[in-house]
């Protein structure tokens, strides 16, 4: 069976940050008692992270893209009540992740961890989407970077302008990496729009493509003159 969770808090714990899942009996706004079961909590200095993990499925048509965005929604609509609870009760956040018993967070950070790769940033409100892929890239401070083909070697170049994955994991940097996730950058930055005309009768129908101006593995031996200057302009290469 796929423990989405138990590998998000793996890799938390394997980069030295304590995380944990929570599930403690309580009641909310004068509700019933019930089980509120957070995913995965973690601390980032003075800063507490709460995690709903969601192993959906990734979309490729158009009506599976409108199924994703109603379990988004309804992500949501769960996710609410289970951060309100913990927000409120940060006693069982303390104990859960071994945290000092005056800690009190100073910002919480919500956060639904999806297995969908992101194609922009998507926050509804304070609670934030990200996907699986681009979270652990962070947390294992593993930079973006481009493979070019050498003489059957792959040499791998580190892109600059990424300072999230610079130092120590912070949930500012967190959150830097949530409103622009940097695959999303980079394919904004290797891609460039055209248009494409067709008239019909006497109207004219244009529709937009998006081009790539260079792959992410490119032989060295076939590239342009140039062009590698290029892609470091673009890029950032060191």
């Amino acid at each position: 069976m796929f423990n989405f969770e138990g590998i998000v808090i793996d890799v938390l714990k394997a980069n030295g940050i304590k995380a944990n899942s929570i599930k403690k009996k309580g009641r909310l706004n004068g509700n019933d008692e019930r089980e509120f079961q957070c995913d995965c909590a973690f601390a980032l200095n003075n800063d507490l992270v709460l995690v709903e993990c969601k192993a959906f499925t990734q979309p490729f048509s158009s009506r599976s893209f409108y199924e994703y965005i109603n379990k988004k929604e309804e992500a949501i609509e769960q996710f609410k009540s289970i951060a309100e609870f913990y927000t409120n009760n940060i006693d069982y956040v303390r104990e859960a992740i071994d945290l000092d018993d005056s800690w009190n967070p100073r910002n919480v950070v919500k956060i639904i961890l999806t297995t969908v790769y992101s194609g922009m940033n998507e926050s509804i409100g304070e609670y934030n989407f990200m996907d699986f892929s681009t979270f652990k890239s962070l947390v294992d401070r593993n930079p973006p970077s481009i493979n070019i083909l050498d003489d059957k070697k792959i040499r791998k170049f580190t892109l600059k302008n990424y300072p999230m994955y610079e130092g120590k994991l912070t949930a500012n940097k967190l959150m830097n990496c949530i409103k622009m996730p940097p695959s999303v950058d980079l394919e904004y930055k290797r891609s460039e729009k055209t248009y494409i005309d067709m008239t019909v009768g006497n109207v004219i129908l244009r529709s937009i493509r998006w081009k790539h101006k260079f792959d992410s593995e490119i032989p060295l031996g076939e590239m342009p003159e140039g062009h590698l200057e290029r892609m470091g302009r673009i890029y950032g290469l060191e």
